[in-house]
């Protein structure tokens, strides 16, 4: 299937979900779970790297702890992501989906968002430090942000939909 192809679906998927949503109060399960999850990431990395930077004494370990922290919590947000999509995806085709399925299908595709999480986080990183540019450092940060935020909406989708595509 043709990219433009794909992101077109992936597009057309992220509108109906939020119906979908609407709709199926049991899906709420999917962004419920996912801030949860991410809440204890960054209970467990990000705060302790940002205090070990803090404190001084440890900041290698801290800079590499809350990185690890930043790319799990971006792996869990996409990986719910996927689950949801490919939840809505089965709605929409008329078969009976589950949390249980979607999340089932967000494992079968885990190397696809691990890849997505960690250029997702390294886009990221990069334009957080373009945003502290001196000049038009923050109003190019701000632009790309904008744009690299539609890619990450609709690639979200396209990942989910790679399954049904095999």
């Amino acid at each position: 299937m043709p990219p433009v192809r794909r992101i077109r679906q992936g597009w057309a998927l992220t509108g109906k979900s939020w119906g979908l949503l609407r709709e199926n109060r049991e899906l709420f399960r999917f962004p419920v779970y996912a801030g949860l999850a991410v809440l204890v990431v960054a209970a467990i990395t990000i705060l302790p790297g940002l205090y070990l930077i803090d404190a001084g004494g440890e900041t290698a370990i801290g800079v590499a702890l809350t990185a690890v922290g930043i790319y799990l919590a971006a792996f869990v947000g996409i990986y719910f992501g996927v689950g949801l999509a490919a939840t809505a995806d089965a709605i929409f085709r008329g078969e009976s989906a589950t949390v249980g399925d979607g999340l089932a299908v967000a494992r079968s595709r885990a190397g696809a968002v691990a890849g997505w999480a960690a250029v997702s986080t390294i886009v990221g990183t990069a334009l957080a430090a373009l945003q502290n540019v001196r000049g038009a450092g923050p109003l190019v940060a701000g632009l790309l942000g904008t744009a690299w935020s539609l890619v990450t909406y609709l690639a979200v989708p396209v990942i989910a939909l790679e399954v049904h595509a095999r």
